[in-house]
């Protein structure tokens, strides 16, 4: 995961030249977050922003426990990261969702709607993202 975590910010890096400062959020749940370890250390959105170093602010937007399908038990949607996620107006957001809609009682008493929920949730394809001028 981690490896996929660098070569995803090696690819935002290519994208974004040191002149211009872009806003990144990144949403997600624990993994985003950082679960078990000090919030905000060694996180893969504080390893983001420091491969830019200074070129980027990216904020990180995790919940842990938060799952993608508005009918689980914690959708992301109903959180106060999804929240800050909307009003930051970020160029860049970097998606991490669904390793908790895999969970058994989750899969279990939903999987008949589970495709159906996630296609009728675009919240984050409609993320109010910075317009280049």
């Amino acid at each position: 995961m981690r490896v996929l975590a660098i070569v995803a910010c090696l690819m935002l890096a290519a994208v974004v030249s040191a002149a211009d400062a872009v806003s990144i959020v990144c949403v997600g749940d624990s993994i985003t977050f950082g679960d078990k370890i000090e919030h905000g250390q060694d996180t893969y959105p504080q390893a983001l922003e420091h491969l830019f170093n200074g070129a980027a602010s990216v904020t990180n937007a995790g919940h842990n426990g938060a799952s993608a399908t508005k009918t689980s038990d914690l959708p992301y949607w109903s959180t106060k990261e999804f929240a800050a996620a909307k009003e930051a107006a970020p160029a860049v957001v970097v998606i991490m969702l669904g390793t908790n809609d895999s969970r058994q009682k989750d899969w279990t008493t939903r999987k008949d709607v589970y495709a159906q929920d996630l296609n009728r949730n675009p919240a984050i394809a409609r993320l109010p993202l910075k317009q280049k001028p």
